[in-house]
This record gives structure tokens, C-alpha cells and sequence, in this order.
């Protein structure tokens, strides 16, 4: 396709020699006002009109992470997902804790753990005939009350002084009552099951007696404090005379049950 101005030039060109021609005019000469014109008029064909290259596309590379951000990065990364772990962690353990607590509701209300067990006690035996008949069991289960065995010690044993089990008072009356009055210091109480005996209300005199420092093996133990032992008038004095006096007695049924062995007797 043509360039439209150089269409219009070319046109006016032509319009130019046409009226040299007809006026008979012959001059090869040109003015300096008609080259001007001829510069200006050169018709610029379609073939010297070339497109300019185009440049092909070049993809620009994207900026690359420095290491140092990187590691950043991923650390940020990895301390996050750890964050997410434990928060799991943390709601799984609420969750089953939750669970073992309903679950221990739930047997407590059932009355499969929690609750506190009455011993079986043999109600036949206890049941005594009044007119040939039974007295209520709710009566006797009224009156039942703790049984405890004293025991006091001596040469390094804990040894029975009580035949059947006492209540919780009659029981320290007891303890309390040997320990002063003879040469044993420590006594304790020891349960051995129920009793319908009445009770009497006894204290523990701790200006005499203290608690052993050690947990002991029953906690109703009370030992006596050295500063009160050995006084007048509490019978130990006597007891360690009595025992000094049999001493030798004692000495020669040793002898003799050592002679026994010896003979074969």
C-alpha cells in the first residue's frame, strides 16, 4: 500500500509538468525554489518503508532468596508447625483427662469405686437371746464400736497385755495404766475388729507421753518421755528391786537348762 502524502506529491508532480507542456515552455534549468520542491516531493515507495525488528521476549529472571533468608524463612516455618503440634498435643491430653474424670463420675454415681466400704461383720454370733428370742440386728450394729488389743513392749517385743479386744478409751486407760507402772516405756493399740463393750472417754497425757519420730507400723503408738520415767510412786522403782532380786534365781535356771543340753537331758 501507498503512503497517502506521497500519493498527494506524486499528483501534484504530475499537475506541474502537465502545465509546462502546454505553455510550450522548454527549460532544463531548475530554481533553487524547485529542487526545494522536488526534495520535498520524492516519493517514498513501500519498499524502502521497513518495519523495525522486534526484539524477542526476554523472561526476566525472578530475584533469588540470599541463603541466610532462607534459613530464616524456614526456620520461622519450623517453629510454627511446632507451635501447631503442641497446641494438638495440649487438646488431646484436655480431652482425655476430661474423659477419665466423667468416667470416674460415672462409676462413683454407679457405686463401683469411691465410696467407702463397711467391713463385713458376723452379726449371727452377736445376736443374744433375751426371753428366747433375737434382739433387732439394728440395735447391735447401733452399738458396735472399734476393738483395739494393747500391746505393750518389753525386751525389744511387743507383747499382749489385754486377752479380748477393748474400746478406744478402756484401750489407753490400759496402756497408759501398765507403761507408768512398770518398766515399759512404749505401748500401742492394735485393731482387731468390733466390740459391743461400753466405752469410757480417756486422753492421751502428752506431758508424760510423745509420739514415736519414725511413721510406726501402727499409727496408735505412744512412748513414754525419759524425763518421767523412774518416779516414786509409780511402781517401776519396785519392779526394778524385784527384778534385781530375781536375777540370781533366774541366772541358775539358765545355768541349769545349759547343763541339760550339755547331757543330752
Amino acid at each position: 500500500m501507498f503512503h497517502p502524502c506521497a500519493c498527494l506529491l506524486f499528483a501534484d508532480s504530475k499537475r506541474r509538468q502537465g502545465r509546462n507542456g502546454q505553455s510550450g515552455r522548454t527549460s532544463l534549468t531548475l530554481t533553487p525554489s524547485d529542487k526545494q520542491e522536488q526534495q520535498q516531493t520524492q516519493i517514498i515507495s513501500p519498499i524502502q518503508i521497513q518495519p523495525l525488528p522486534q526484539l524477542p521476549k526476554q523472561i526476566q529472571p525472578q530475584p533469588q532468596l540470599q541463603q541466610p533468608a532462607q534459613d530464616v524463612l524456614q526456620r520461622q516455618r519450623l517453629a510454627e508447625a511446632q507451635r501447631f503440634a503442641q497446641a494438638q498435643r495440649l487438646r488431646f491430653d484436655q480431652l482425655t483427662l476430661q474423659q477419665q474424670r466423667l468416667r470416674q463420675r460415672l462409676r462413683l454415681r454407679e457405686g463401683k469405686i469411691g465410696e467407702p466400704t463397711v467391713p463385713k461383720i458376723p452379726l449371727i454370733p452377736l445376736i443374744p437371746e433375751v426371753n428366747g428370742g433375737d434382739v433387732s440386728l439394728r440395735g447391735i450394729a447401733g452399738k458396735l464400736k472399734r476393738a483395739f488389743e494393747v500391746q505393750v513392749r518389753r525386751e525389744g517385743k511387743f507383747k499382749k497385755i489385754s486377752k479380748n479386744g477393748l474400746p478406744l478409751g478402756k484401750a489407753l486407760e490400759l496402756g497408759q495404766q501398765r507403761t507408768i507402772t512398770t518398766l515399759a516405756a512404749t505401748f500401742r493399740l492394735v485393731p482387731k475388729g468390733f466390740t459391743t463393750k461400753k466405752d469410757v472417754k480417756t486422753m492421751i497425757d502428752f506431758d508424760i507421753f510423745r509420739l514415736p519420730k519414725r511413721t510406726p507400723e501402727f499409727p496408735l503408738t505412744f512412748i513414754e518421755k525419759k524425763g518421767k520415767r523412774l518416779k516414786r510412786g509409780t511402781g517401776e522403782i519396785a519392779e526394778i528391786m524385784r527384778a534385781k532380786a530375781l536375777a540370781p534365781i533366774r541366772r541358775r535356771k539358765s545355768k541349769k537348762k545349759k547343763r541339760g543340753n550339755m547331757f543330752g537331758m
